[in-house]
């Protein structure tokens, strides 16, 4: 939704509107070049700031909550790596120590 002016989008109930992360952010408002449209500093007297509602997809179920992406590498991999690591050292360990008690016997 574009703004005419901050009045009216303090009257809608918006304020601090973030360049690049809010989509009702628009230059005009923004008076000092800060990248924050319609700051609190500004608004009139016993304003209350409502949230950013982003209107229902239609491809998502109402139930759907957004997730990150799954990114690296897969956790069973990683767990195998490092009991495989974990097996090598305590093996070595235990060659290590038989072979100083041979030696010193």
């Amino acid at each position: 939704m574009a703004y005419a002016n901050c009045a009216a989008a303090y009257k809608a109930g918006r304020a601090e509107l973030v360049n690049g992360v809010d989509p009702d952010y628009f230059s005009a408002g923004d008076a000092d070049r800060d990248g924050i449209a319609c700051e609190l500093a500004n608004a009139p007297a016993g304003f209350v700031a409502k949230p950013y509602a982003s209107p229902p997809s239609s491809t998502a179920s109402p139930s759907a909550s957004p997730s990150l992406p799954v990114t690296g590498p897969p956790a069973g991999g990683v767990i195998a790596l490092a009991l495989a690591l974990l097996l090598l050292g305590v093996a070595v360990v235990s060659v290590a120590s038989k072979r100083y008690r041979g030696a010193h016997r």
